[in-house]
């Protein structure tokens, strides 16, 4: 089981100063740009990750990130930018720079695996999965996902397609749930051409975990799948939900799993602890208890 802990820090453009500043007096003086922290729980290896949104600017502040995007490693010291750049570095991209510019970025940063986001289902599936085609999204559509993901691989980087089912935005909506299956089958005969380590599901369910299950099942019995773990899924036990299951054969054939977390790890080979702490010592509380699983 590959298992990794992420704590952080979702961060727009527009704010990246301030949440900067904030994060460089708390955690790293003398690092910048440093939003996620993630420990692999196999190894217990720390690990940084960063996730960039795109927020709307000119043309001219567009081309001025991209042309210096380098200023970062002007801004702190020789030595905690030779230790940033060896620490291993996970990228989450959920709106779209140039193509150009995220492989200009893992090579810099030393990003090893980029977690880039297909979209929901629901909203493209009219015009683009229903048709087996991905869709283009942001600047990526100028370029297909064959030819970019191919590009990451080149300077070995690990992909994760991140997707999720439907637009409700607590995740518990798991209609037309077979839809999973034409997405996964289109990115396994995608990995037939590029490295793709695994289908990320960020589907965050609260109240329909019977649904977030079967979602599972069905996508990694075509590819193998990543799945998101939260500290409530650490600390609810699957009996004490027992009543919202509608199917008790299905509840039944988790009778081996203690919490939703246990059966989440059995169904899937990857998964991702958000952790949704500021505190890195209750992040390591998590990180134990997931271990003890």
């Amino acid at each position: 089981m590959d298992t990794v802990t992420i704590y952080g820090h979702n961060i727009r453009q527009e704010q990246k100063d301030n949440n900067i500043n904030c994060l460089k007096k708390k955690f790293f003086p003398n690092y910048v740009f440093i939003i996620l922290i993630a420990v692999s729980v196999a190894s217990i290896i720390s690990t940084i990750a960063v996730a960039v949104t795109k927020s709307d600017s000119s043309s001219e502040e567009k081309k001025s990130e991209q042309d210096g995007h380098n200023d970062i490693s002007s801004s702190v010291s020789d030595e905690s930018w030779e230790k940033y750049k060896k620490a291993e570095k996970y990228l989450y991209i959920w709106e779209y720079y140039t193509p150009d510019y995220i492989i200009n970025m893992c090579q810099e940063h030393h990003f090893t695996r980029v977690y880039l986001s297909i979209g929901c289902i629901e909203t493209f599936w009219d015009n683009y999965y229903s048709q087996g085609k991905f869709p283009a999204r942001g600047e990526i559509g100028s370029l297909d996902y064959e030819t970019f993901i191919k590009q990451l691989n080149d300077i070995n980087v690990e992909v994760e397609l991140v997707t999720f089912l439907n637009r409700d935005g607590n995740g518990d909506d798991f209609t037309n749930v077979d839809r999973v299956d034409t997405v996964a089958n289109m990115v396994k005969e995608l990995s037939k051409k590029v490295q793709i380590k695994a289908l990320h599901f960020d589907q965050e369910s609260n109240r329909s975990i019977e649904g977030l299950l079967n979602m599972y099942i069905r996508a990694n019995e075509i590819f193998p799948v990543s799945a998101i773990l939260r500290p409530f899924y650490l600390y609810t036990k699957l009996s004490d939900i027992k009543q919202h299951f509608t199917d008790q054969t299905f509840y039944e054939s988790f009778s081996d799993c203690e919490t939703i977390a246990d059966a989440l790890m059995k169904i899937t080979k990857f998964t991702d602890l958000m952790a949704y702490n500021e505190n890195y010592a209750k992040v390591e509380e998590y990180m134990e208890d997931l271990k003890k699983n």
